[in-house]
């Protein structure tokens, strides 16, 4: 059909491509390139589709290019349009009312194309040039990045050879690594939400776990914080490499998806089973053997996929359908119930997990005491509006009497259903935000902070179930770098020593390799 023509039309496709580009273009620093292949050939085979529907009532390729390219980026920067213009100058009006003048536009742009007569492949030239125009500065901030990344040497040297002696692995026992995102130690709920968690730790002490008080995270970041316990190290390598006025944080993404604990298990004959969040750097990793989604996304689509759909018109599309079809529903509200199905979900997986036959590792990130707050005290779902009538630090008691008793089902549940006993590791891999923090992450400075803001940010859950080591052979780390290197060493016979009980704060979100020790900070 194309070829026919006097000159190519190129502008559905850059069109369709754009909005990828540019989404990729402004959060590089916390992603990889392969992000863009899956979303950029939606887009692409969306505009096809769309360009051979509106060909068969128009009867016009260069009108039906036009209108495709009109269309689609209408549809593409539908959140834009509606969030950056629209809202702040209709702000009473229901936004599912900007659908229907999205399709109301669409219809009459279709009106004005079918009877327009003059200049059209003139139009189509200048829409050729617009189009390519567009991709320039996304496509240059990109190369230059890709070209800085190629120039990246971060060989660390592995701890552990993965030739090593052989074992018996059928009389290995499950290894489960569960981090309950922010979730405090029992001296900061304490001490900053006035909040007794004694009865959850005697369960965990009567389960046979042994707590270790006054642990405190090497990182105070989820990204930083499980690089260095997966891989068992420092990031002082890494920051040396990459120096300290770096933004990019995808070799720390790297460095979890490729992480030396996996590599070392898997080798040894375990299974890698990976219970991810929502979002986030462990939302999926492809060393698994298993990685666990959540039913209403069958396609398990990665973040950046779905930032891509949330600012197209797609998902108020889908929602509009829904009102239609099953009634009045606030998208705001189903996402909160969204992620209060997952997070119960993820652990029902986790616990039939044990069934299976291993040995296994199973990685699991909880977002039980994360936001978006939407649990109550007793484990049910809380609403947006009873959220609001609720200051933070009552929300977050509420979050965290709520993940101790999904906690609790979950432990007796893998302990009860698997044939040898496992190991358990209980973590958080930071604790809950400081006030000021939260209400300036971007541009919160941490060499500001005061002691009691380090304790907060810092001080973590750390409680492990080891079974068949006698108690008095249990000298548990206070901090997680250690983790894995006593399980290897307890275990697998290894004779790794320990590191030093050292935390290291970032200066600031968006700098992450610029670190500072704040051991003393801690005490």
């Amino acid at each position: 059909m194309i070829k026919k023509l006097p000159f190519k039309i190129y502008h559905p496709i850059l069109f369709s491509i754009f909005p990828i580009l540019s989404l990729y273009s402004n959060n590089i620093n916390e992603l990889n390139f392969k992000e863009i292949w899956l979303p950029a050939g939606f887009s692409i085979l969306l505009v096809i589709l769309f360009w051979r529907l509106f060909n068969f009532f128009l009867k016009d390729v260069y009108k039906s290019a036009i209108f495709t390219s009109l269309f689609f980026l209408l549809f593409a920067s539908y959140s834009h349009i509606v969030g950056g213009i629209i809202t702040p100058l209709f702000p009473n009006i229901p936004n599912r009312y900007f659908l229907l003048l999205l399709i109301l536009i669409t219809l009459m742009m279709g009106i004005f194309l079918s009877k327009f007569k003059k200049n059209i492949k003139q139009l189509t030239i200048i829409m050729n040039i617009f189009s390519i125009s567009l991709l320039v500065f996304p496509l240059i901030s990109i190369t230059l990045k890709e070209i800085e990344r190629a120039k990246y040497n971060l060989k660390l040297v592995p701890i552990l050879s993965v030739n090593g002696s052989k074992i018996n692995i059928t009389s290995m026992p499950d290894i489960y690594y569960i981090i309950v995102d922010r979730y405090p130690s029992a001296r900061i709920a304490m001490n900053n939400f006035y909040f007794d968690n004694s009865e959850f730790l005697n369960f965990l002490k009567d389960r046979g776990f042994k707590i270790v008080p006054n642990t405190k995270a090497n990182y105070g970041f989820t990204t930083t914080s499980l690089a260095a316990t997966l891989n068992m190290r420092f990031l002082d390598t890494i920051q040396t490499q990459m120096g300290s006025a770096s933004t990019d944080s995808t070799p720390y993404l790297n460095l979890i998806e490729n992480n030396e604990v996996v590599r070392y298990l898997k080798n040894k004959g375990y299974l890698y089973l990976h219970f991810g969040p929502e979002y986030g750097p462990t939302f999926n990793d492809k060393n698994a053997d298993y990685n666990y989604h959540y039913w209403h996304d069958p396609f398990n689509l990665s973040e950046f996929f779905r930032k891509y759909l949330d600012q197209t018109a797609f998902n108020p599309l889908l929602n509009f359908i829904t009102r239609i079809t099953e009634g009045d529903v606030d998208s705001t509200e189903e996402d909160r119930l969204d992620s209060y199905n997952l997070a119960i979900d993820q652990l029902n997986k986790v616990a039939d997990s044990a069934k299976a036959p291993g040995p296994k590792f199973v990685f699991v990130h909880s977002f039980l005491t994360h936001v978006p707050y939407v649990f109550d005290k007793d484990g049910n779902y809380l609403s947006e509006k009873k959220a609001l009538d609720m200051d933070q630090h009552s929300l977050f008691i509420e979050q965290i009497l709520s993940a101790n008793k999904y906690i609790k089902q979950l432990i007796q549940k893998i302990q009860e259903n698997s044939k040898i006993p496992p190991i358990i590791v209980l973590q958080s891999d930071e604790g809950p935000y400081p006030d000021r923090f939260r209400a300036n992450i971007k541009t919160f400075d941490w060499r500001q902070a005061t002691n009691e803001e380090f304790n907060q940010k810092f001080r973590i859950l750390n409680a492990y179930y080891l079974p068949t080591v006698p108690e008095d052979k249990q000298d548990l780390p206070k901090t997680p770098i250690n983790t894995f290197r006593v399980i290897f060493n307890l275990y697998f016979n290894e004779n790794l020593p320990l590191l030093p009980d050292k935390s290291f704060a970032q200066v600031g979100g968006d700098r992450p390799y610029e670190f500072f020790e704040i051991t003393e900070k801690l005490r």
